[in-house]
């Protein structure tokens, strides 16, 4: 069984705990797809969300945002 998904912070999430990752579709968008053995991804999910990496991803998104704004 495997898990797609198109999340980069997700996927570098799976990747730090040790998923295995199957195929990469790089295009547009591009795809992400994991070994889900025993729905380690779909529980590595949940955590993630519940996680300090998701919480540096969001702030991340937001640092771009406000340097992206001040050159207006």
């Amino acid at each position: 069984m495997s898990f797609t998904t198109n999340d980069i912070a997700l996927a570098a999430y799976f990747l730090m705990m040790g998923v295995k990752i199957e195929h990469v579709k790089n295009g547009r968008p591009f795809v992400f797809v994991f070994n889900n053995e025993n729905n380690v991804c779909n529980n590595l999910a949940i955590e993630f969300l519940n996680s300090e990496s998701s919480r540096f991803d969001d702030s991340m998104k937001k640092i771009k945002t406000i340097l992206k704004n001040s050159n207006q």
